[in-house]
């Protein structure tokens, strides 16, 4: 029979304290690396990192940080990029250590023009899908996903009811990321001078029922990586929806960033 004194029960008191405390530890670090993972992914559906830029209206980027809704969350992606690329050797052009003591605008604006265009996009997306600003329409398979940007623009009641019939996109007041097969055409007579215009069809494959086109309308020159900057084409588009034109069934979106 094993007789535990009270020097015993001390030691014994001490081991299993120091086991709980490094349980707990162990356990906030998990909790920690859990919530870096949630909010480093990507955005659902679209993983920028293996895209390339072919246009980005670095100016709308600007007006999207100063509407106010969305100014914390592209405020927080992008301080964390900054200390990301500091914290391993890196530097964004015209910053030092004091970083912290500019101007937040300033900061965005310094951000936007130094860093990678399609690493803006990414920067850009994630903040307006955790604020749930984002409408996502696949035009290949003629379908919008269901989340709290489509409910609250279609005045639904709850994110859980059934999907409104008939969803469409010129309806939309949030901002729409459409993915489709986007082609260069030239810019209707009367455009201003350097526009950039892409037409894509919408419709699931091998339905010719269906005519409605989108037009998605760059309205300044904007950056872009100089590869893709070239291309023709581009898979996926961020805008705003500024109407729908019957007469052609054509959906006009003018472009804050277009990628591929």
């Amino acid at each position: 029979m094993t007789v535990f004194d009270e020097a015993s029960w001390g030691v014994l008191g001490l081991e299993l304290t120091s086991w709980l405390v490094a349980f707990g530890s162990l356990l906030g670090l998990l909790a920690i690396a859990g919530r870096e993972l949630r909010r480093n992914r990507p955005p659902a559906g679209v993983d920028v990192t293996t895209k390339a830029c072919v246009h980005l209206d670095d100016k709308a980027v600007m007006d999207i940080y100063r509407m106010g809704r969305y100014t914390a969350a592209l405020t927080q992606e992008v301080e964390q990029r900054i200390t990301r690329n500091l914290h391993f050797g890196g530097e964004l052009p015209g910053t030092t250590v004091g970083i912290g003591t500019e101007a937040a605008e300033e900061r965005i604006s310094r951000y936007v023009r130094s860093d990678a265009p399609i690493d803006v996009i990414g920067v850009i997306i994630k903040a307006l899908d955790d604020r749930d600003g984002i409408i996502h329409a696949n035009l290949l398979a003629g379908s919008v996903r269901k989340n709290r940007a489509l409910a609250r623009s279609l005045d639904a009641v709850e994110e859980s009811g059934p999907r409104p019939p008939g969803v469409r996109l010129s309806q939309a007041e949030a901002y729409v990321l459409l993915r489709g097969k986007f082609q260069a055409v030239e810019p209707a007579p009367g455009a201003t001078e350097g526009d950039l215009v892409f037409m894509a069809r919408y419709a699931p494959p091998g339905d010719l029922s269906r005519t409605g086109r989108v037009r998605v309308t760059c309205t300044r020159p904007g950056l872009s990586d100089s590869e893709a900057g070239a291309q023709t084409r581009a898979g996926y588009c961020l805008g705003t929806v500024h109407g729908w034109d019957a007469a052609e069934a054509v959906l006009e979106v003018h472009a804050i960033a277009v990628f591929r």
